[in-house]
């Protein structure tokens, strides 16, 4: 039952589940995050922390950048969630805002490269 406790802290702040909405699009760094969600990399970490501790995020250092991505193994639990609350998620126009700037980034993670690849257009 801690487990469950605990997921749910994890997610019972909005910018911990702006974080998740982000990630379950693809792999992304601190500072891609950071301009995204338009808050402070304090805010940020914190959250991401929460999101480690409970499994649900994993980090890979690239250099002196952490790369941020979905847990495989929590991605289904997470991809159901948001598939049963949607409407609510998607009424929050803070969401609809990351999506849009998330859109605009002209970054992508290249698992295979230390620096940023530009996007395709």
């Amino acid at each position: 039952m801690k487990g469950l406790i605990q997921l749910c802290k994890c997610l019972s702040e909005p910018i911990a589940v702006r974080v998740v909405m982000l990630l379950l699009k693809g792999e992304l760094r601190m500072n891609q995050i950071e301009r995204i969600l338009l808050t402070n990399r304090s805010t940020i970490n914190l959250h991401l922390t929460k999101l480690r501790d409970c499994n649900l995020v994993l980090a890979e250092q690239e250099g002196r950048w952490l790369r941020f991505r979905i847990n495989d193994e929590a991605r289904p639990l997470l991809e159901s969630m948001v598939a049963q609350y949607e409407s609510d998620v998607n009424w929050d126009p803070r969401v609809t805002e990351d999506l849009v700037r998330l859109q605009r980034e002209k970054w992508i993670i290249d698992p295979t490269s230390p620096q940023p690849v530009e996007k395709p257009e």
